[in-house]
């Protein structure tokens, strides 16, 4: 078995979409159009805010992690992968949340537009093996999601039509349809740092491990001659090789 680990690279970005800036009921605020997004900045921001009306929500924001193509050897097998991220703060956790990590299918890969919100809700699959508790983040340490099954399906999927990685991060009371218990005017933000921020050893790294598939795989044979003329003579036989 090998593995790589990969930036996110020089074209497909990190950041967040979210709809904020309202008072408005958790049902209207997972369901409406997004209304703010950044790709640019150093930090992919996850958001969740309540007003100071009772039961009413200010802000929500959704998480987009994009790899470029996996650089895997021909006929590469998927076998695991996992996600690590650097938290650069420790969030307040008003909302006993976790974090969820799924599939992200938006529009582009260069940029993020207002429109990716409704995308990250609409067709959610969860890819991530357990959930991370907000409470367990702590600034200036990474946190790690397990790729499952399904991820792995995907990412195969990608890796084989040679299109990008990609991971979304939401609350998972945003992924459950299920409303927070409020708590008047509170805030939890989460500080992701991203592929843009100036210390390279804190982006997100996505780490794949893989076999080569049959008919793929190749040997060389290296040695030295010992004396000018001489000649090696090797027996091979097929195999399929795990590397």
């Amino acid at each position: 078995m090998s593995s790589i680990t990969m930036n996110s690279g020089t074209t497909a970005v990190d950041g967040r979409v979210g709809r904020e800036g309202a008072s408005e009921s958790w049902a209207t605020l997972i369901a409406g159009a997004g209304n703010v997004v950044d790709y640019a900045g150093t930090g992919v921001v996850m958001r969740l805010s309540a007003t100071a009306t009772l039961n009413l929500w200010a802000a929500l924001r959704r998480g987009v992690f994009l790899f470029d193509p996996a650089p895997l050897p021909a006929g590469a097998i998927i076998q695991g992968g996992s996600l690590s991220l650097y938290s650069n703060t420790t969030p307040s956790n008003n909302f006993l949340s976790n974090l969820v990590l799924t599939n992200a299918p938006v529009t582009a890969y260069t940029s993020l537009i207002t429109a990716d919100y409704a995308l990250l809700h609409a067709q959610m699959v969860e890819h991530g093996t357990a959930r991370v508790a907000v409470s367990s983040l702590i600034a200036a340490t990474r946190f790690s999601f397990t790729l499952n099954a399904q991820a792995l399906v995907t990412f195969q999927s990608l890796y084989d039509s040679g299109n990008v990685f990609e991971l979304g991060l939401l609350f998972d009371w945003d992924f459950l349809s299920t409303t927070p218990v409020w708590v008047s005017g509170a805030t939890d933000d989460i500080t992701i740092i991203s592929q843009n921020h100036a210390t390279s050893a804190n982006w997100p790294i996505l780490t794949i491990t893989y076999r080569v598939g049959k008919g793929h795989a190749t040997v060389t044979l290296k040695g030295t001659l010992g004396n000018s003329g001489d000649t090696v003579t090797a027996d091979m036989w097929a195999v399929e090789v795990f590397t």
